[in-house]
């Protein structure tokens, strides 16, 4: 029998991870993805699961393989063209749409499913190219009527240029996120770690309740959830050949969210709330210390909190932290994080 993870550690977990083995390095065939998916699903480890990954245009293949399928699962990401136009986002649209009627019909109860794509480098870098690819994206969504989850737009680490965009109010149609690149197949794809703890202590700062935010129709991007994609492999930073790069551990990502959060939460850093610049700084510290850690003992996993040195979250925090904001990370394999896991006696 596998070990139990504390309740806190399942808590961070839960759910968290987006199959995506048909993507690079592991860049499996559809048929290949969508076994392991099973494999990992039927296994005592399917509580990390949080969806199967696929590109847009396989999306037909995918629904035959579901009906084929002798124990269907419901939770799917789509992934768009990259660097989409208007008329790419259509073609994607239709695609979700017929893949979703036909899942639909077959499964007979509802589906999950959430929609990924990178826009246009030029729509991240001008706000009111921003607000037209936004606008455009969603109207796109609305003519075709597809139920999404979630609308993931995968943006730079940059963030200076996060700053200055405003993010479209959702209609409670489907929720909007943010998806930021941690790794990828060459060693620059791999951001450093004050770059990542920057950006973790600006969305920890500006933090809202899902009410809060529908009180407020000018939020910025911080306000909404988000997850990571590529390069989390391992629970904890690992340096790798090739790429000659650090790779980013998935725990050290998870527990520098939760601190940061309960730390700027407690500090009143909530957006629109006076802060100072030292306070800013002394949060990004803080998930810098963390994202930088490659000692397991430093991190203590218990039924009622995680601890960190001498820094603790609770329950409430780690809960709220993944309902709200921080959705999970996507990986193209399963074996390797819970490998990992098992090796240092967390599962």
């Amino acid at each position: 029998m596998p070990a139990q993870p504390a309740v806190s550690l399942r808590t961070l977990l839960q759910g968290s991870l987006d199959y995506a083995g048909m993507f690079p390095p592991a860049k499996l065939p559809l048929d290949a993805a969508w076994a392991k998916y099973h494999e990992a699903w039927t296994s005592p480890y399917r509580w990390l699961l949080r969806s199967f990954v696929c590109p847009v245009g396989q999306l037909d293949t995918l629904a035959k393989r579901w009906a084929a399928s002798p124990a269907p699962l419901g939770r799917f990401t789509a992934i768009g063209m990259p660097d989409a136009d208007a008329a790419a986002l259509a073609a994607d649209v239709a695609q979700l749409a017929a893949f979703y009627d036909r899942v639909a019909a077959e499964a007979g109860p509802p589906i999950e499913l959430s929609y990924e794509v990178r826009p246009p480098a030029d729509a991240t870098a001008d706000p009111a190219a921003w607000a037209a690819y936004c606008t455009e994206l969603n109207a796109a969504l609305h003519r075709a009527g597809v139920p999404l989850n979630d609308v993931f737009l995968e943006v730079p680490l940059d963030l200076p240029r996060l700053a200055s965009l405003a993010w479209p109010v959702t209609d409670g149609c489907w929720t909007w996120g943010l998806k930021f690149r941690t790794g990828g197949l060459t060693a620059d794809a791999f951001p450093p770690a004050d770059d990542l703890a920057s950006v973790l202590a600006w969305l920890a700062a500006r933090q809202e309740t899902p009410a809060a935010q529908n009180g407020n129709q000018s939020r910025n991007v911080a306000s909404v959830r988000y997850k990571a994609t590529a390069g989390l492999h391992h629970p904890l930073p690992r340096d790798v050949a090739e790429p000659a790069c650090t790779m980013h551990g998935f725990i050290n990502l998870f527990v520098a969210a939760v601190l940061a959060s309960s730390t700027a939460s407690s500090a009143g850093q909530r957006l629109g709330a006076e802060r100072s610049a030292s306070e800013s700084a002394s949060v990004g510290s803080l998930a810098l210390a963390i994202l930088q850690e490659r000692d397991p003992q430093a991190f203590h996993f218990e039924n009622r909190q995680l601890r960190w040195r001498d820094r603790h979250a609770s329950l409430a925090a780690i809960a709220s932290l993944r309902r709200h904001h921080f959705v999970g990370f996507g990986s193209c394999s399963f074996d390797e994080p819970v490998k990992d896991l098992q090796s240092l006696g967390w599962i």
